[in-house]
């Protein structure tokens, strides 16, 4: 009896029906880079809002604030993190197709905020950020300077 190698007809067919499903699934994830630089940027804000609470911590004896400034510009976020009109450090965050909002109002282009974290690491009031793209990512920086996703607590 002779025993036939390889892969049927039927088979053949099924795999690369499978491949096409998969890649059709997988190709809205990497055609839509606004959603993940949306979230890219939400996160990095909270990432430079908890650096700048931990530099006002280490530093408390001292009594000097540190201020947090969010830039907009045409295509960018740029936020500083200064201690006595030093730099301490710089990102800036792509904005393709997207705004920036505090408290329900949005950053014009070349505007700034300046949020300042005292030695204690608060801020003295709520800060609702939200960054605007294809869906809404919200983003809270708290009266005790705590920064996290989702909406401020009344």
């Amino acid at each position: 009896m002779i025993r036939s190698r390889g892969f049927t007809l039927t088979e053949l067919i099924i795999v690369i029906v499978l491949i096409g499903v998969i890649s059709a699934a997988a190709s809205s994830f990497f055609s839509r880079t606004g959603a993940f630089n949306a979230v890219a940027a939400r996160d990095q804000l909270i990432a430079m809002a908890m650096l700048a609470q931990k530099r006002a911590l280490a530093d408390a004896a001292s009594s000097r604030p540190v201020f947090l400034q969010i830039t907009q510009s045409s295509s960018a976020w740029t936020l500083s993190i200064t201690q006595n009109a030093q730099i301490l450090m710089t990102e800036s965050l792509q904005r393709p197709a997207a705004a920036l909002q505090l408290n329900g109002s949005s950053l014009a282009d070349g505007e700034s905020y300046t949020l300042r974290y005292a030695g204690d690491g608060s801020t003295g009031h709520n800060e609702q950020w939200t960054v605007v793209a294809e869906n809404t990512y919200p983003l809270c920086i708290t009266s005790t300077g705590f920064s996290h996703h989702g909406s401020c607590q009344p």
